[in-house]
């Protein structure tokens, strides 16, 4: 078995890419644009790194852990958004870190939280393209 698959593409790890959910009911597409979490994003090392320099990570509480990964995601993974409408009314909530952060903490966003993890974290999403052959 070749370990080919698991290359991963690093521009777009660190650069992202685009995931659309379905349409809200005034026919815009919700967007989120994804870097890939972890190591391979450099952004996500610094950040990881700024967060939790002065915290003693051994002895963090559970809630002061999830809200260090909400951070370190809304700032390093979540690169950009568009037509998220929590309530699917009109409004949209602008990107902003402090906004990411707010969202992905509510526990009642728990699984668009989830699903954002899911899909930074999915080798798949991130993985390198074969080059065509040259003739």
């Amino acid at each position: 078995m070749s370990i080919k698959k698991f290359k991963q593409d690093g521009k777009v790890a660190n650069e992202g890419k685009w995931f659309d959910y379905p349409a809200n009911k005034d026919n815009t597409i919700p967007r989120v644009k994804l870097a890939r979490e972890g190591r391979s994003n450099k952004k996500w090392l610094a950040t990881f790194r700024d967060v939790t320099k002065d915290l003693d990570t051994d002895n963090l509480s559970a809630e002061e852990d999830f809200g260090i990964g909400v951070e370190v995601f809304a700032k390093a993974v979540v690169l950009d958004w568009e037509h998220i409408q929590p309530n699917d009314d009109g409004v949209e909530v602008p990107f902003e870190t402090g906004r990411v952060i707010a969202l992905l903490s509510d526990p009642d966003w728990t699984d668009f939280y989830t699903d954002l993890k899911d899909k930074a974290n999915k080798r798949e999403n991130f993985a390198a393209k074969e080059k065509a052959a040259k003739n």
